[in-house]
């Protein structure tokens, strides 16, 4: 009887562990599919004789694209601006931030790290996605529900 609360942290360690994971591969393919569909445009537009409209469209999308995501974390979830690890280690050392851990931080931060990275900016989503959305999943895991804001 004394094993059931450790194989409880164990199982609820392996579903964090399997949701980051599922997150990432979906975070990953969706930006692949957005470069893939913005090069294939700029190629076609490339050669098929239009060079300016491509790169028009190449940096429309990235300035679109980094609009979209500088909103997104600025009126949605303005706790996803950082990499989250520093506001993590706050969290973990007894500080509370309110909204750190919210489904609104999730989802602005998850759709930021998409199109920044599609728009092909020098940002990775290591950092943030395993410290601060990682985080979010545990928490919301651990707890077995989400924070709205």
């Amino acid at each position: 009887f004394a094993r059931r609360p450790a194989r409880a942290k164990w199982l609820v360690t392996l579903l964090v562990a399997i949701l980051v994971a599922v997150q990432c591969a979906c975070m990953l393919l969706a930006e692949a599919q957005m470069s893939e569909l913005k090069f294939s445009l700029v190629w076609s537009l490339y050669f098929g004789g239009h060079p300016l409209a491509a790169l028009g469209l190449f940096l429309g999308y990235g300035l679109l694209a980094s609009l979209a995501s500088a909103l997104l974390v600025l009126f949605l979830a303005p706790r996803a601006a950082s990499s989250g690890i520093p506001d993590m280690k706050a969290y973990l050392n007894g500080n509370y931030i309110p909204g750190f851990l919210s489904l609104r931080t999730w989802l602005a931060r998850s759709l930021a790290l998409i199109l920044v990275c599609s728009a092909g900016l020098f940002a990775g989503s290591e950092g943030p996605l395993v410290a601060h959305l990682g985080a979010i999943v545990a928490s919301g895991v651990a707890r077995g529900r989400f924070r709205c804001c």
